[in-house]
């Protein structure tokens, strides 16, 4: 099938330009399609985000902790959010974020945590970028799971974004999944 649509338009003089009344003649072929070779392009799956700079998709979950966090994450065909550039983390950090100071409790957890002596990502990508809260990590062989400040925390100033190791089983208010966006 083959599409040809002409447009007559009639234009006058505008915004001070002097013209003479001219008809303009627009024709435009389509080319032959059948509906089965028209597909939507979706780069993510439904309540997914789609972050063109990483070609990935995100997600937040509500409150669980790290190891069950990072299980509901590979079940939806991805893993607990790394994070690879200060890009990266900013959107990451801004898709739980509130408005208001946050506690230990209410951070975000990233897919960063502590095993065999290095800091690991959950999807096994590098973890050369690292934005650490002043003073951390600490207490590595506690606390070797990590969340992302989506807010302040308590009374620092300028924390969002910045990471916070903290124990593993405690359930944090939100998680960032992250997974290869859609072909």
């Amino acid at each position: 099938m083959s599409l040809i649509a002409l447009l007559s338009i009639n234009l006058k003089g505008t915004a001070g330009f002097k013209m003479q009344k001219s008809t303009i003649l627009l024709c435009v072929l389509a080319v032959a399609f059948t509906a089965s070779q028209v597909t939507a392009v979706n780069q993510c799956d439904e309540f997914w985000t789609y972050f063109q700079m990483t070609n990935s998709c995100y997600w937040a979950g509500d409150g669980l902790d790290f190891d069950a966090a990072e299980a509901s994450c590979v079940n939806l065909g991805g893993h607990l959010a790394s994070i690879h550039n200060s890009f990266e983390n900013g959107f990451v950090a801004t898709l739980t974020e509130t408005g208001e100071r946050q506690k230990d409790d209410q951070m975000t957890w990233i897919g960063l945590h502590f095993a065999g002596n290095n800091w690991q990502w959950t999807d096994g990508t590098n973890s050369a970028y690292q934005q650490w809260i002043r003073g951390d990590p600490k207490n590595v062989k506690k606390d070797d799971c990590v969340s992302i400040l989506q807010d302040d925390l308590g009374s620092h100033k300028n924390t969002k974004g910045e990471w916070h190791n903290v124990e593993c089983n405690v359930r944090m208010r939100k998680f960032v999944c992250k997974k290869n966006a859609n072909y």
